[in-house]
């Protein structure tokens, strides 16, 4: 394997801007099923999800916006279950984008941060 084909390297954490570290870790404390695993100035990191994978979050003083270039994937059973549980924790639908079979919904959490939820 030449250092051309080789990866830069792995992909082990995920950072969400936010306003509000409390509001932010509530709502995906629960909508990742995560509990905080440590918090230091103005960032919060979850224990890691079960494929490795560390979320955290990162308070920022300016508001978002734009569209969120990067965004993250949850994969559900159902889609709208899945949406009423993300409103439920503040969050919200995106410009009413949910496909006709339901296979996916455009949604953002409390900051406006979009993440999308895919039927699995």
């Amino acid at each position: 394997m030449t250092i051309e084909s080789q990866p830069v390297g792995a992909l082990t954490h995920v950072g969400i801007d936010v306003a509000d570290l409390d509001r932010a870790e509530t709502f995906y404390s629960a909508l990742l099923g995560v509990r905080r695993h440590s918090a230091w100035e103005q960032y919060l990191a979850f224990e890691p999800l079960p494929s490795g994978l560390t979320v955290y979050l990162q308070r920022v003083p300016e508001a978002k916006t734009s569209k969120t270039r990067v965004h993250i994937d949850l994969t559900v059973p159902d889609v709208q279950a899945a949406l009423a549980r993300v409103e439920s924790l503040g969050g919200r639908a995106l410009r009413d984008f949910v496909e006709p079979d339901e296979s996916l919904a455009v949604v953002a959490d409390p900051d406006g941060n979009e993440f999308c939820l895919l039927k699995g």
